[in-house]
């Protein structure tokens, strides 16, 4: 598939944008601006490219594109999806122009009810075609964003790679471990890789939910769990770890995904171009 090449007129400033007051459960969302219209994105960094709604597509005029590319997510499932392009969008004052994005069913963005009684049907997802260009600061407590264009200057403390999607160096009982780090996912979960690692054999079923539809599964508990990332301790508790891999990697063997939910009273500073990311309290 031959993407078209994306042009980003960055501003000069850094950038604070408040978070949106759309809610479901650890998800953050971000306003973005297409054709005069506000409208929020979930922030999605699991997400290769940016996918939106058939009935957003419609909204903003995008123009449809005979290319397909062949998607999956945690479902475990492969979906074939049409593309569009947005001439042009915009976060805070940055302007992007030329985006090719997923246009996919409205049902496929429709994930029910939190347990707070929030209703979920997204608009799009703003994904990691985007957000890699930036470096980013996630105010998880305050549900603040900055943005600035990145130095592009590789950190000394390089702990992020991409391969499929983020992929964060983390510590387990002082070992060394790869973890994929997915804001568009509620819940931190991990693969059959982290299995080795249990104390106990607890079994529970799990209902797993992605744009390539829902399963609902046998899984593993991993109970009262810390990840070290840099000098952050990570608590988890009862995390699923499913009997499988939760997504396909080619250089790093991964234990599973680190999602929207340790983050969400902490800073998150994701700087891709610096191949870095840190958190605090």
């Amino acid at each position: 598939m031959n993407l078209q090449t994306m042009k980003i007129n960055y501003c000069e400033e850094i950038e604070i944008i408040e978070m949106p007051k759309t809610k479901f459960e650890n998800l953050f969302f971000i306003d973005v601006s297409i054709e005069g219209q506000i409208i929020p994105f979930v922030f999605d960094t699991g997400a290769s490219i940016t996918v939106i709604s058939k009935s957003v597509s419609k909204l903003i005029g995008a123009t449809p594109s005979e290319d397909t590319v062949v998607g999956g997510g945690n479902s475990n499932m492969l979906v074939s999806l049409s593309t569009s392009v947005i001439s042009t969008l915009k976060i805070g004052n940055t302007q992007i122009e030329n985006i090719t994005v997923v246009a996919v069913d409205d049902e496929r963005l429709d994930f029910g009810v939190d347990e707070n009684g929030n209703n979920l049907i997204v608009n799009g997802f703003l994904g990691w075609d985007i957000i890699q260009n930036f470096k980013w600061t996630i105010d998880g407590k305050n549900k603040i964003f900055t943005m600035k264009k990145s130095l592009n200057s590789v950190n000394k403390k390089k702990n992020l790679d991409w391969d499929n999607m983020p992929i964060i160096e983390a510590k387990f009982n002082n070992k060394p471990m790869f973890f994929g780090f997915d804001t568009g996912n509620t819940e931190s979960m991990f693969s059959q890789n982290f299995i080795p690692f249990l104390k106990t054999k607890k079994v529970k079923t799990d209902i797993i939910t992605g744009v390539d539809g829902v399963v609902e599964e046998e899984v593993l508990v991993a109970e009262n769990i810390d990840i070290t990332i840099e000098d952050q301790i990570i608590s988890l508790n009862d995390i699923s770890v499913l009997n499988r891999d939760i997504f396909p990697t080619k250089k790093y063997s991964v234990m599973g995904l680190l999602a929207a939910d340790i983050i969400q009273n902490c800073k998150c500073i994701l700087d891709y171009p610096g191949r870095y990311l840190e958190i605090t309290k």
